[in-house]
């Protein structure tokens, strides 16, 4: 039976814990998966104290304390580099798991609780060699995954370009044999993932669903990947950091809250340019969303979302080489430099370019640290 990791950051004590690991139970994945909880500054104590108990009755949980984790950079070589009071931390939840080497490994969120009963066994079922899988082509290679939710609605995903939401209902499907899929993006219902600016605009929740449909996407067709409810093989975690956000652009506005959008469209060009394909849809968990201040948070997304577009044009028409994971990945990071250098960004170009050349230079750590496990 194939192995899996659960990587979760959280600062909350809202049950995720008793949740999940009942589910586990449920399932009788317990045996088979560990949680790798990684606390920060602000995790209550109270955590660690259910920790011990749920390891006391059989589950396996790594949680290393902040200070634990600090010992681990040191060991790695990445002390002063992974962000404290930020979800950049659950870096050291991928590089945990790639170094105890499960087979697989689910990135979720700390309010989103699994759904789709065997939840672990749904994902792992959606990975790897597929004999028989329907694949979407977008014609302006764009596909909104809201439309799983509800097919008519005008909401799409956190970091979908603004420039392809007016023809990205021109779809073709067809069926494929024998593909092998890299990475599977379930669904969250109740709470759509969408931008802040879209929350101010309308405060919608979707029908709460039970299934939806299965899907890859064509290799020119491109949809944005969050950190909720997504899986992926071992073999790409090289590919699958988590971007350092907080970019100060002056005026209070950053480029902030697209961590995981920006290393899942990483993820995809890796998954895609190595032969592999990326699936949507299925398992199902509930985004039961944490209390947010919708102004503040569309302010710190500002910066990423006023340069979307430039950045999706690049992503999807890039050409990048290698043999392997970390080659492919290294020759991204060339091209990104590259992107940075000479794209001329409509909004301060020179704060752009710097974002942009930081998150390579980010990038290419995360690689030699990645070499050395």
């Amino acid at each position: 039976m194939q192995t899996c990791a659960i990587v979760v950051t959280s600062i909350f004590d809202n049950g995720w814990l008793e949740r999940v690991t009942k589910e586990l139970e449920q399932s009788g994945e317990k045996d088979n998966v560990t949680i790798i909880f990684i606390a920060d500054f602000k995790t209550p104590a109270l955590i660690f104290e259910k920790i011990k108990t749920l390891c006391f009755a059989g589950f396996k949980i790594i949680a290393p304390t902040i200070e634990e984790q600090f010992v681990y950079e040191k060991k790695i070589a990445l002390n002063n580099f992974i962000l404290v009071n930020s979800d950049h931390r659950r870096n050291l939840g991928y590089l945990i798991s790639y170094e105890n080497g499960f087979d697989f490994v689910i990135s979720m969120d700390d309010d989103n609780f699994p759904l789709t009963k065997n939840f672990i066994n749904e994902h792992r079922l959606r990975l790897g060699p597929q004999k028989d899988k329907l694949e979407i082509t977008s014609k302006n290679q764009a596909y909104n995954n809201c439309t799983l939710l509800d097919e008519n609605t005008f909401l799409h995903p956190r970091g979908f370009p603004f420039d392809r939401r007016t023809d990205n209902f021109n779809l073709t499907y067809k069926n494929i044999d024998n593909v092998k899929v890299a990475v599977n993006a379930g669904m969250w219902t109740i709470s759509p993932d969408v931008d802040a600016i879209s929350w101010l605009i309308l405060n919608k929740k979707f029908e709460h669903k039970r299934d939806v449909s299965d899907f890859i996407l064509n290799k020119e067709t491109y949809c944005p990947i969050n950190s909720q409810n997504t899986s992926l093989l071992r073999e790409y975690i090289p590919a699958y950091y988590f971007i350092r956000m907080g970019y100060d652009i002056g005026g209070g506005l950053k480029f902030d809250r697209l961590g995981d959008i920006y290393s899942g469209y990483f993820l995809q060009k890796i998954a895609k340019e190595s032969l592999a394909s990326v699936g949507f849809g299925m398992p199902l968990v509930t985004h039961e969303r944490n209390s947010h201040n919708y102004l503040n948070d569309a302010n710190g997304e500002w910066g990423s979302l006023r340069t979307i577009d430039e950045f999706f044009d690049w992503i999807i028409n890039i050409e990048i080489q290698g043999s392997s994971i970390e080659e492919l990945y290294s020759s991204l990071i060339a091209e990104l430099h590259e992107f940075a250098s000479i794209t001329k960004f409509r909004f301060m170009q020179t704060s752009t370019a710097g974002f942009y050349h930081e998150m390579a230079y980010d990038m290419s750590k995360w690689l030699k640290v990645i070499k050395t496990i």
